[in-house]
Order: structure tokens, then C-alpha cells, then sequence
């Protein structure tokens, strides 16, 4: 059942990491390095790549308006919807614009929604493909649909007066 998967997926991932749960011994020959690592369950990974993929996908897309432009983002992983069900997505908070190669910060237009839903929807496809979590054929048939489950929402802005009256 569904319930089941995401019980087992949150219990993978509240494992991951602790040591109670398995450590490897890593050790260096050459140059004496020993250390312990605690086995991973690649899921805290992939919610990580979620991030990469949103950051990855801004970057481009800023040094297209503006070559060799770095965008300011902070971005996180959330992975509860409202009614506390497995949903994992990313907040991101970026700035209108991007710094220059001087480091002179530009702004910019906002990156049209349906662009960046796109996206983020064929590289985390391609993602999963590439571990072998979906086959080729169904990623295909995933990008025929035309509801895909994955959306981008770019309206909410934050002007300085705003940042000012949170003071």
C-alpha cells in the first residue's frame, strides 16, 4: 500500500546516516587516513539532488540573460505536504537578478514558470533514470502526461520595504 512505501521510505531515511545502523571502516594506505562512515540510504541523497537540480536549473537560466551571471539562492528540502503525507518538493528563495562576473549584482526578470516546471520535471527524470529508479520507457511515457505532478510557483515577492518592516 502506499502508506506502507512511505512508512518504509521515512524509515530508511531517518536511519540514514546513523551509525547505529551499520558504519563502514574506510581506510588509506597511503597516506593513514581511518575513519568510520555510516551507510547511507541514497534517499537523503536524492533529496539533495532535488535541490542541485532547482539551483542547476536557475543558474542556467540567469547566465542566459546574463553570461557568466551566479544567481543568490537558498534552497531547502521539504518533504511533508499539509496533511503530513511523503511529499517531498524544494523552496527556494532567489533574488530578482544575479550577480555579474564583477560581482555588481543585475536584476532580472523572473524565470517563466512553465520554463522552469519543465525543467526540473525531465532533469529529475533523467535523475531517476539514471539510478535506475525508472526505466527509459516509462520516463517516456511519464513526459506524455499531461498532468505531470510537478509544478513551479514564482509569484510571491518580497520588496525591500517588506524585508524592512520584518526589522
Amino acid at each position: 500500500s502506499r502508506r506502507a512505501l512511505e512508512s518504509q521510505v521515512i524509515g530508511r531515511f531517518l536511519q540514514c546516516g546513523d551509525p547505529h545502523h551499520g558504519i563502514a571502516r574506510v581506510y588509506c594506505n597511503a597516506c593513514g587516513l581511518d575513519y568510520l562512515l555510516a551507510y547511507s540510504c541514497k534517499t537523503r541523497s536524492w533529496l539533495g539532488e532535488l535541490c542541485r537540480i532547482a539551483a542547476r536549473l536557475l543558474a542556467d537560466a540567469y547566465a542566459q540573460a546574463l553570461p557568466g551571471a551566479r544567481p543568490g539562492l537558498i534552497l531547502f528540502v521539504q518533504t511533508f505536504g499539509d496533511l503530513a503525507n511523503f511529499n517531498p518538493h524544494v523552496h527556494v528563495l532567489a533574488a530578482d537578478g544575479a550577480f555579474g562576473r564583477d560581482g555588481r549584482f543585475v536584476p532580472l526578470l523572473a524565470v517563466p514558470e512553465v520554463l522552469l516546471t519543465e525543467g526540473f520535471r525531465r532533469a529529475v527524470l533523467a535523475f531517476f533514470v539514471s539510478q535506475h529508479a525508472l526505466s527509459e520507457d516509462l520516463r517516456g511515457h511519464m513526459l506524455g502526461w499531461r498532468h505531470s505532478g510537478f509544478s513551479v510557483h514564482n509569484q510571491v515577492r518580497i520588496t525591500a520595504e517588506d524585508a524592512e518592516a520584518c526589522q
